[in-house]
């Protein structure tokens, strides 16, 4: 007989509207599928029906997946899953948030629990628990969330009116192929009452899975690190004021250690679990392209030919070679034709378009190539920076600037640790004689991992010595 313990602990009508405020922030109003998620889950036990809240379930009646949906072929439930935990994670830690009650998925079921508000939601098993550190509570995360709402609305305006046949349509999980990661913290010594390694470790997996090329992620809490390619190890070691992590990035089953890194986090640095800097950081150098794992997918010799059309995507922004850009463009192509799910192509292929635009290959008929691409990037994967980041680059082609700024502003927010989506949305404010503000952020990029193109960051460090009429954009890399 299914479980009524929520039913009876809860009234069912306190327990949609928390839902309610929490599909409200931008992690959810972004994500109809974790939107979608969150709601089925919540309602099906409020009904009683626990037994019936499984993998075929949640997929085929919340995700949209067909009946016949095989869990074992198709990690959607899990991604969705883990992306969920952190989702909640991220809500209940912002002050303004609803803290009647807290609703949390367990590790290994996707049956919710909803608990007390004075009960923390757990985030990991460590073996003695410890309360997280108040100065971690004072954060402006999610910053300016009625903002974001507007942007993300505004973004969509003009997918809304071309691209309806598009909505709705399914995203890739992994539509690069990026091996599976899992997290695991390997030791912690001496740590400090101000510190939380469960939290770092659960924040890192928050802010990689901002990043497009993460569609698996795997956290050390959810016990499924030997079905991942790799594995990053987190050690800890407190000192006077300060925090050491060392940081290995494994190969598995081999344990062969191809990246490494080590950094200290000072106390006095602690203001938020997810922008700090360390944190960002490591994120930033493992997830973004020409990072770590990219560089492990790049070398790797047994790369399927989407990867390599997509990965030639990427790399002919590093050298843009006029002779490359028609044979990438014509694979990409038929990617998104075999596979109209696969976002990153989109992203890569509008990037392609402009870039031909740019360099006079082509007329005016490449702009609608660009919108087109941008729009059904964003109608698969709207809280995508990458997709948002397309997005502008469309509007400015057209000289819709008002719109491509918004567009920009909320690909940041959506990925502020990524080093190109920084530069471009810097170089568009430069260029629209916004120099104070856009040399912010073009000065922030260069100081994360790599940008994805030389030159683009450093190209807009400083504005232009004359105030005359805004130059177009500068071309940009697929995010």
């Amino acid at each position: 007989m299914a479980s009524i313990e929520a039913a009876e602990k809860w009234e069912s009508g306190a327990v949609l509207a928390h839902v309610q405020r929490i599909l409200a922030t931008p992690e959810f109003t972004g994500s109809p599928q974790l939107a979608a998620f969150l709601n089925y889950i919540v309602k099906r036990k409020l009904a009683g029906d626990t037994e019936g809240i499984k993998a075929y379930s949640i997929a085929t009646e919340a995700l949209g997946r067909p009946p016949d949906f095989d869990p074992q072929n198709d990690p959607i439930v899990r991604v969705q899953a883990g992306r969920l935990r952190q989702a909640l994670l991220i809500y209940y830690a912002n002050p303004q948030a609803d803290d009647s009650m807290r609703i949390s998925l367990p590790v290994g079921s996707y049956i919710p629990d909803i608990v007390p508000g004075a009960v923390a939601p757990v985030i990991a098993q460590p073996a003695q628990p410890r309360e997280p550190p108040k100065a971690w509570k004072r954060t402006p995360w999610p910053m300016a969330i009625a903002g974001l709402v507007f942007l993300t609305i505004a973004g969509l305006g003009t997918l809304f009116a071309f691209n309806q046949g598009w909505l709705g349509r399914q995203a890739d999980p992994n539509p690069l192929g990026m091996p599976a990661l899992s997290i695991y913290i390997a030791s912690e010594r001496q740590i400090p009452s101000w510190f939380s390694p469960q939290l770092f470790e659960s924040s890192l997996a928050a802010n990689l899975s901002r990043f497009d090329e993460f569609a698996i992620i795997q956290s050390s809490a959810e016990k499924q690190t030997d079905g991942s390619a790799f594995r990053l190890d987190l050690e800890f070691v407190g000192i006077p004021n300060a925090v050491i992590m060392t940081s290995r990035l494994v190969r598995q089953p081999s344990r062969e250690i191809v990246w490494s890194n080590r950094s200290t986090i000072p106390e006095d640095a602690i203001g938020s679990y997810e922008l700090l800097d360390a944190n960002r950081k490591l994120a930033s150098a493992l997830g973004q392209p020409y990072g770590a794992l990219y560089s492990e997918l790049l070398r790797d010799p047994a790369k399927t030919p989407t990867q390599r059309c997509l990965l030639g995507g990427y790399e002919y922004f590093q050298d843009p070679r006029p002779d490359t850009a028609p044979g990438i463009a014509q694979c990409l192509e038929r990617i998104v034709a075999d596979q109209p799910g696969n976002y990153i192509a989109h992203i890569l292929l509008g990037y392609m378009y402009a870039e031909q635009y740019r360099a006079g290959r082509g007329g005016a008929g490449l702009i609608g190539n660009v919108v087109k691409a941008a729009q059904r990037a964003v109608a698969l994967k709207p809280d995508s920076a990458g997709s948002q980041q397309i997005l502008m680059e469309a509007n400015l082609l057209r000289g819709l600037y008002a719109e491509a700024l918004q567009a920009g502003a909320l690909a940041v927010q959506l990925n502020p640790n990524d080093s190109d989506v920084l530069a471009d949305y810097g170089c568009a404010l430069i260029y629209r004689g916004r120099y104070s503000e856009g040399e912010t952020y073009a000065a922030r990029a260069p100081s994360s991992t790599s940008c994805r193109r030389p030159g683009i960051c450093s190209a807009c460090s400083s504005p232009p010595t004359t105030a005359a009429a805004p130059k177009p954009p500068m071309p940009s890399p697929a995010a």
